[in-house]
């Protein structure tokens, strides 16, 4: 497997890798950095969106091996210490009000229908067919 080095967030990595792996792939599974995201799986969204050298470009369109001596920055390397940078904060508002706001699953969501079945052992309701009284 080739070797790639990069200078991820200001720190240097070298890992062979297989020719094959997305930045993205690199960033989230070698590296552990699990801001960028993949989103879409068309490269349209942007979460995928990392800074090579300066530049903007879709991490889930680029072959980590293009990308060898570049400096990468995700959105991890945006914070301040411990605090977050306005981008981070709201990323983390968006994603908890969501959780918040989802309703429960109801019965459906767990492949049971709403009403139990009759004594025959049939569904209690009746599938609509053309042709067929109801």
């Amino acid at each position: 497997m080739p070797a790639v080095k990069l200078t991820v967030n200001g720190k240097p990595v070298t890992a062979d890798v297989d020719p094959r792996t997305l930045l993205v792939q690199f960033l989230r599974e070698n590296l552990r950095l699990t801001g960028t995201h993949v989103g879409c799986d068309t490269s349209q969204c942007g979460a995928c969106v990392v800074h090579v050298n300066g530049k903007a470009v879709k991490s889930c369109t680029l072959l980590v091996l293009t990308a060898d001596g570049a400096d990468v920055r995700t959105i991890e390397s945006l914070a301040n210490g411990d605090t977050l940078h306005p981008m981070q904060e709201a990323f983390r508002e968006i994603t908890t009000s969501s959780r918040r706001s989802r309703p429960a699953p109801g019965p459906w969501a767990r492949g049971r229908s709403r009403r139990p079945p009759s004594k025959s052992g049939r569904s209690a309701t009746r599938e609509f067919r053309p042709g067929r009284p109801p």
